[in-house]
């Protein structure tokens, strides 16, 4: 398993390497992420002030969700699974994010164990 791991490749890291907040994700959701910053973008540029009708709460503050301020991690392998990356944005004190299509967080699960 080791040897398979070796070969494997780190998940790709799209965006602003220096943003806090990490988006996680494979398989289909890389679109629906792409989806958002586009959405995000063109919504920005209509109302000038920022995307305000979805905002990313924290502390009572709204943050404008783009390229700038996030990425995403996205994984194409998830067994075995490579956390090399996730573990460096993590350090840096990222708000990390995952992202999945089922209601038992899988993979969330899977990256909390490794």
């Amino acid at each position: 398993m080791e040897t398979l791991k070796n070969a494997l490749p780190e998940p790709e890291l799209m965006g602003n390497p220096d943003a806090k907040i990490t988006i996680v994700g494979w398989g289909s959701t890389k679109m629906e992420v792409m989806d958002f910053v586009q959405k995000n973008k063109a919504e920005r540029i209509k109302n000038k002030e920022g995307f305000e009708n979805s905002p990313l709460v924290k502390g009572g503050e709204k943050t404008d969700l783009h390229w700038g301020v996030m990425n995403y991690l996205h994984y194409t392998h998830i067994w075995p699974l490579k956390v090399e990356t996730i573990k460096k944005l993590q350090k840096k004190g990222n708000r990390i994010i995952v992202m999945e299509h089922n209601m038992t967080g899988q993979l969330a699960t899977l990256i909390r164990s490794e």
